[in-house]
């Protein structure tokens, strides 16, 4: 049962921080803005305590501290996932004649996997969705979170793999998130490749020259790393 009483614990503050009655009781200006910056700095902190100078186990404590923060994600990023990812998966999965709202996914055929055309297309989408849709309160939260890991951690100024961490593989492709609108990867290949594709755009990781099946999205990681990138620098760090 801990897991669902700390789910209800972290809701329930996060709707009094962001509440118009707190007014009432507070005098403090930017409530909202100081509140995120306290939480994320005091849980990168004690990441860093914890696990030393490895930013990879940020938001993996599982503590108070990490739930609010993911929390705020979903909560406050609900329009953005959607737009930027959910909706042009079933539009991947429906061009694929692969059916999203089955009742049974497991059976589907889906042993065929997307093309470089198609992955192409989607990155972009994503990242022009992405680009429109991402609330202001979300690109806050992702630049304190950058600013205090470079506090603590020896991280380079546009090293942004930690940013990438929190909000693509904690949020849009986390697979316990997308369970919740019937993307499944555990049960679908083609999705379950599609992440994987992200995975490596994101980190600019290519696939080695002995995969000679996928070596030929080479190209495009790198070309989408850049587009990635761009948007992290743009939206997130220039604010």
């Amino acid at each position: 049962d801990i897991p669902e009483y700390k789910l209800h614990i972290s809701q329930s503050i996060i709707r009094v921080a962001f509440s118009k009655e707190k007014v009432n009781y507070t005098k403090e200006k930017n409530y909202e803005y100081n509140f995120i910056k306290r939480v994320i700095e005091k849980d990168v902190e004690e990441t860093f305590n914890k696990y030393e100078n490895n930013f990879r186990t940020l938001l993996r404590k599982e503590d108070l501290c990490d739930d609010i923060i993911k929390y705020m994600f979903f909560i406050f990023g609900n329009s953005m996932l959607i737009e930027s990812f959910i909706k042009p998966v079933k539009k991947l999965l429906k061009n694929a004649g692969l059916d999203i709202n089955c009742q049974n996914i497991s059976e589907i055929n889906d042993n065929k996997l997307i093309t470089v055309e198609e992955f192409n297309s989607f990155f972009d989408e994503m990242i022009n969705a992405l680009f429109e849709t991402t609330p202001h309160v979300i690109r806050i939260l992702l630049k304190i979170f950058y600013s205090s890991i470079r506090k603590y951690f020896s991280v380079k100024e546009n090293d942004y793999n930690a940013l990438y961490t929190a909000l693509f593989f904690n949020f849009i492709i986390n697979p316990r998130v997308q369970q919740l609108y019937s993307i499944l990867p555990n049960k679908s290949n083609y999705v379950k490749f599609l992440n994987k594709l992200v995975w490596k755009a994101i980190y600019n990781n290519k696939f080695i020259e002995d995969d000679v099946q996928f070596v030929v999205f080479n190209e495009s990681i790198e070309i989408n790393n850049k587009k990635v990138k761009n948007f992290i620098e743009q939206k997130i760090i220039s604010i």
